[in-house]
Order: C-alpha cells, then structure tokens, then sequence
C-alpha cells in the first residue's frame, strides 16, 4: 500500500458522516480463526509497524470461543462479546467489544477499583467504505476513561474500528500513534500489503492449551497449527502422560 493510498484510506476512516445498516453476522467484526493475520502501519511513521496472529482457536464447554494470539487471549461468548482475558487464574478479564452493539450504544469495559475509575467503550459511528477493493462495514468506536470524584466529566482513552470480515483495521492511543492496517490474511485469503509478513518459520511461543471435550476420549484428534517439536500430554491431576 503506497503513501497516496493510505491517505486515502485514513480519510475514509476518518469521515463517518453517513450511518448505514449493519451486516448480518456480527461475528465477522472480530474474526479469530487461528491463522488469521494483521499487519500494521503507524500513520504518522511509516516505517513502525506492528502486526498480530491467531495461534489458536478452540471451543470451551459453554460454547465460547477462546483464541491464543500474540496480543494476548481472546474470548467470543455467545453474546457476540469480546472479552481479553488477562489473569486467567483469577479470572480477570475486560470487555472489549460489543460486536451487536449499534450506534450510540456503550458498555462498560473494565472498573479499577483500586483508583475508582471507569473504562467505558461507545460505537459513535457506523459507516460503508471500500477496503481492499472490498465493500465493508466499519464501526468506529471510542474509549473513556471517568473517574468517580468527577463522575461528570470523561476523558477519552482511544478509539478503535472494526470492520466487517477484517476486524480491527485502525486504532488510535494518543496523538501521534495511529495504526492503520495495510494487509491482513483472514481465513486464508490475503489482502492488501503483505511484504510485512511474518516468515512462515517464525518460532510459536509455548503455550497450554485445554481441549474440549473430554481429552481422555479414545477417538480424540487434536488439531494443531504450525510444524510442532513436542507434544507432551497431561492428565486432570497434572501427571504427565508417558509417551507412546
């Protein structure tokens, strides 16, 4: 993607004057295959880049989605939730995205307690655009940070926006630091920009995965992504399983 065209797409991102329908799968917003890829640029510098890969996809007993990435743990419950696991031994998480909420609609992201503040998330805008040649839908949403000793006044914390079939495609933290994505590989299809990709031999971090359902059944197939070293098995109790 050259210069010209990521202004381009920086100004369609940036004029949300039209509101149109939603599409009918809202899942499509946040697509987390194992697999999938994303590539980014920072607006301002060119040469910053940063990019994220699902690793992992499985499904948890509830039905819940759960995806290992680099960026961290993913979870889609069946309320087309986005939740970010950060502790999972304490059961910490936050709530990243709404995926059916619509325009004007907010939710509450996480609550410290420990400072008495609040994050909360609001879609300010719905609009069409054409995305690698592709019509899409894109949500632009924005973060704010209250505090409860000035429960009036809100600071805004960023704004991120979803598209449909591609997930994030640009976010921005601060003045300065806007990140917008220039190729992705979503479900095996390239788009955009890939000369940013991530060689095929790059190395998976160590990760421990729970199987559903019941991975003492017999006929169980275990999938994996990527050329493995080692597989080591464990029973409920932690004992490892000798190799066979």
């Amino acid at each position: 993607m050259n210069v010209s065209s990521l202004l381009a797409f920086v100004i369609f991102l940036t004029s949300f004057s039209v509101t149109t329908a939603q599409p009918a799968d809202q899942v499509d917003f946040f697509p987390i295959s194992s697999g999938n890829h994303w590539f980014y640029r920072d607006i301002t510098n060119p040469s910053d880049t940063f990019s994220m890969t699902m690793y992992r996809d499985t499904v948890d007993s509830e039905g819940n989605i759960l995806a290992w990435s680099s960026s961290g743990l993913f979870k889609r419950d069946l309320q087309n939730r986005v939740w970010k696991i950060i502790d999972t031994t304490n059961n910490v998480h936050i709530l990243e995205y709404v995926l059916d909420a619509d325009s004007g609609e907010t939710w509450q992201v996480y609550r410290d307690e420990g400072s008495e503040r609040t994050r909360s998330a609001e879609v300010t805008g719905i609009s069409s655009i054409t995305l690698f040649g592709k019509k899409v839908t894109v949500k632009k949403i924005e973060f704010f940070i209250q505090d409860d000793s000035n429960p009036g006044e809100k600071f805004w914390a960023g704004t991120d926006f979803l598209a449909d079939g591609f997930g994030l495609v640009r976010w921005d933290a601060e003045p300065g630091l806007n990140y917008l994505v220039t190729g992705a590989i979503i479900g095996g299809v390239r788009w955009g920009d890939l000369s940013t990709v991530i060689e095929e031999s790059e190395t998976m971090p160590q990760m421990t995965l729970t199987l559903y359902p019941n991975p003492c059944r017999g006929n169980l197939v275990i999938q994996t992504t990527g050329n493995l070293s080692s597989v080591n098995l464990y029973t409920i109790t932690g004992e490892k399983v000798p190799e066979f």
